[in-house]
């Protein structure tokens, strides 16, 4: 049950090159990325949708991999201070929740819920407010005072909640063709 719902498969060359090339799409939009901040704490940050199209193609820790390797590739090509590797950690995990709410299998046409994108975007922008702001704060990247900091962060993670919402919409209604070519196993 957990291969399927995971897909823990051997991946061919094309789909090996398809992950690569979202890892270094994914690595430039979130140094892109960069310069849209709201103030000093927060960022809106585009990089999800290259995660998510990689999720939602080769599942949850697929997902879960781009999402780390561009976090760390992005920092060094464009390093904003100290590498906070938990960050890294919590970029796998948004990865991941992608996948295990988006992930379908080649031969499935089931169409994603309204219900379902709504509740991953609460529960990544649960995971940003809280998690990611308690890093930052562990770190001194953010005001020691919880209240301080979630006042900070919170306009910039609403504004990205609504910005996810409104492209993982989208993109559910044209994402079936590029699975086709993104999954297509080299001969």
């Amino acid at each position: 049950m957990f291969t399927r719902v995971l897909n823990l498969k051997k991946l061919s060359v094309s789909q090996l090159c398809a992950v690569s090339m979202l890892i270094a799409v994914t690595a430039v939009l979130s140094v892109v990325s960069g310069y849209l901040r709201i103030g000093s704490f927060g960022k809106i940050s585009i990089s999800f949708i290259s995660v998510y199209i990689s999720a939602a193609a080769f599942g949850p820790v697929i997902g879960g991999l781009v999402g780390a390797l561009a976090d760390i590739i992005s920092y060094f090509v464009n390093p904003i201070g100290a590498y906070v590797w938990p960050l890294t950690i919590i970029e796998y995990a948004y990865g991941f929740i992608f996948g295990l709410f988006f992930f379908r299998n080649t031969n499935s046409k089931e169409s994603i819920s309204y219900l379902k994108i709504v509740f991953c975007v609460v529960l990544q922008f649960a995971a940003n407010m809280t998690l990611k702001t308690g890093v930052l704060m562990s770190y001194g990247y953010a005001p020691s005072n919880y209240a301080a900091a979630f006042a900070m962060r919170a306009p910039s993670c609403l504004i990205a909640a609504a910005l996810q919402l409104a492209v993982i919409s989208a993109f559910e209604k044209i994402l079936p063709s590029f699975m086709k070519v993104l999954r297509k196993k080299s001969n």
